[in-house]
C-alpha cells in the first residue's frame, strides 16, 4: 500500500509539473506572438 501510494504521488507531482511547464511555454509563445 504504502508503495503503491508513493509511486502515485510521484506520478501526481510530474504531471502537475508537466502541467506548468506547459502553461508557461504556452504563455511565452503567447507573449511572442
Amino acid at each position: 500500500m504504502a508503495v503503491e501510494r508513493n509511486s502515485l504521488g510521484i506520478r501526481i507531482k510530474k504531471f502537475c509539473s508537466f502541467l506548468g511547464y506547459s502553461f508557461i511555454a504556452y504563455g511565452r509563445a503567447k507573449e511572442k506572438g
